[in-house]
């Protein structure tokens, strides 16, 4: 099990997976992710920790897969005005097969996490 970062006395919203963790920072949006993701029978379950995306941008958290294909996991509306907020996803891919996540809004990439 890894740790990931996390800014201090927050908490995730939803259940995040024991595993392994991923954060980036893009200087040129400001959007910081951890994304938190363990292998599960069926796939991958995964939580992706959000800060700096402005609110009320509808995000989406992607995965890029080995052959290099883009897959949608998981989609909000961002609604806070503070500290990072975590929103639960999954993929039926194996862990093994992930390249890296992506946090898009408005078409545009914010954030890249690559994979473990």
């Amino acid at each position: 099990i890894y740790v990931a970062e996390q800014p201090p006395g927050r908490t995730p919203s939803c259940p995040v997976p024991a595993g392994q963790p991923g954060a980036a920072t893009d200087t040129a949006t400001g959007a910081t992710v951890t994304v938190k993701y363990a292998p599960r029978a069926w796939g991958t379950a995964m939580a992706g920790g959000v800060f700096g995306v402005p609110p009320g941008a509808v995000g989406q958290l992607q995965v890029t897969d080995a052959a290099g294909h883009h897959w949608p996991v998981g989609g909000w509306r961002v609604d806070y005005k503070g500290g990072a907020v975590w929103y639960p996803a999954s993929t039926s891919l194996a862990d093994a097969n992930l390249r890296s996540f992506e946090v898009t809004a408005g078409g545009k990439v914010l954030a890249t996490v690559k994979a473990a």
